[in-house]
């Protein structure tokens, strides 16, 4: 192979996902080399920061994008407190042009998604919240927010433990044989 990506169909594969690229000796490999040793050697682009054309002429940096995902803790007005996933407590700010939209849980797009509002969405709920990230690093702006009911994803999660309940079987794995493909399990005694 003399340059790309190496694929599965490839003899030097070696399986799993995954996939390499290389570039020989050209032109580009050059140029590359030489931005990845003028941004390294400049303090990790805090030079290629200054010289930039917006911070010499005063202009703003475009703000931080984020989109925290979590659980609504409070809300106040039009400030939601946003527990994230990872446990950190985030402020959301909602403006007049933020859209709101609704979505099953299990949903794995928006074209079913169904249009809500502020008054719509409650403690419990679950939110992804797109917009800007404040300086504070702690409040976002909203864009854009897609909510699940925290009583669709009760009702969903049941229905899940009744599924497995009818068609799952549990107990304690005694042993596995990789090659035929068999676990064998104790079961718990019926009294």
């Amino acid at each position: 192979m003399d340059g790309g990506f190496l694929s599965r169909d490839d003899p030097g594969h070696t399986g799993g996902k995954h996939f390499e690229m290389t570039i020989r000796e050209s032109p580009v490999r050059r140029q590359l080399c030489l931005a990845a040793a003028i941004f390294l050697s400049s303090g990790v682009g805090t030079v290629a920061l200054a010289s930039s054309p917006a911070w010499q002429t005063g202009q703003s940096v475009a703000p931080a994008t984020a989109r925290p995902v979590g659980t609504i803790k409070a809300i106040s007005g039009n400030i939601i407190t946003l527990t994230t996933d990872t446990g950190s407590d985030v402020t959301v700010l909602i403006q007049q042009a933020t859209k709101f939209v609704q979505i099953a849980p299990g949903q794995k797009d928006l074209k079913d998604a169904m249009p809500v509002q502020l008054q719509d969405v409650h403690p419990g709920d679950r939110i992804l919240v797109r917009g800007t990230l404040a300086d504070d690093g702690k409040s976002i702006l909203a864009v854009s927010v897609i909510a699940m009911k925290k009583a669709d994803i009760a009702e969903k999660q049941a229905r899940e433990r009744d599924e497995w309940s009818k068609h799952g079987t549990g107990g304690l794995v005694n042993s596995l044989d990789a090659a035929s493909g068999t676990i064998t399990i104790s079961l718990p005694a019926l009294v």
